[in-house]
């Protein structure tokens, strides 16, 4: 879709449930997870110029937040092989291909005890970039004894969460969804600020940490966001005037839009009207 206007095309078609898009800093490639109906979620890879589609993994594990670092040579995403626990790992990659083996970001990692809801083994999820690739910020429930995690901050090395810190101390769930802004100094995240709030709002804080700032308001839930390439935008998912759906924050003003109000053009035709 072009935000500058009310329409909105589809690009990936079949049975099967496309969703987490990630789009390479170029614009030529998106990496997306593919439902397969609960027998595993693979990632997908389109091209964006040809619009052709694959698998980008062929396996039957489960992969999740795919992402592309700031340089697009690399991909870093959650999945839960080879044990079934969440961890992040991040793979080289060149001109739609895999370009190198895996570098486990997190490894396992057992809290010491069974936890409520989240047993004894450590999550790792929701990677995302620092600008200068340097490091990485993700969310994990390590020496947390309830709920989902921290945020951290951790280097762009293997078993990194041996040297990463805590950069956001709360009970963050799994909408927090960071994304480090263009020139690299703030993060936009969703947050109920460790359930002091009811609803799930975005909020900014500086990538090295200290005190959150409030974004967005009211009776409903935003999650999701990403920053526009200028970082003059934000754009997520909010609830508000149910169903779901996108929205656009203005990063200086807090303007706000929906940016998809018109048409939606399929890729070929969703059924036959009857008379």
């Amino acid at each position: 879709m072009n935000v500058s206007t009310d329409e909105a095309y589809e690009i990936t078609h079949g049975e099967r449930l496309d969703s987490s898009p990630a789009c390479s800093p170029d614009g030529n490639w998106i990496v997306y997870t593919v439902d397969d109906n609960w027998r595993a979620i693979p990632l997908g890879i389109l091209n964006a110029n040809s619009g052709e589609t694959r698998r980008l993994t062929s396996d039957d594990q489960v992969y999740l937040d795919p992402v592309f670092s700031p340089d697009g040579r690399w991909l870093a995403y959650v999945t839960i092989k080879p044990n079934g626990n969440f961890n992040v790992m991040a793979r080289r990659i060149h001109n739609g291909e895999w370009a190198g083996p895996e570098i486990a970001i997190t490894r396992d990692h057992a809290f010491g005890n069974s936890r409520l809801y989240f047993g004894n083994w450590d999550l790792h999820i929701q990677p995302a970039w620092l600008r200068e690739g340097s490091g990485l910020l993700l969310v994990s429930n390590r020496d947390v004894a309830l709920g989902s995690g921290n945020l951290s901050r951790v280097p762009f090395e293997g078993d990194a969460m041996t040297k990463g810190r805590v950069i956001l101390n709360e009970q963050s769930l799994f909408r927090t969804r960071p994304d480090v802004s263009p020139k690299g100094r703030r993060l936009v995240y969703s947050s109920t600020r460790g359930a002091a709030d009811e609803y799930d709002h975005l909020c900014l804080l500086p990538v090295e940490g200290g005190q959150p700032y409030k974004l967005t308001f009211g009776d409903h839930d935003d999650f999701h966001p990403r920053w526009s390439p200028d970082g003059q935008w934000s754009a997520y998912i909010s609830n508000e005037g149910s169903p779901p759906g996108l929205y656009l924050l203005e990063t200086y003003g807090g303007a706000k839009r929906k940016p998809v109000t018109g048409a939606l053009h399929c890729k070929q035709p969703m059924g036959t009207a009857i008379r």
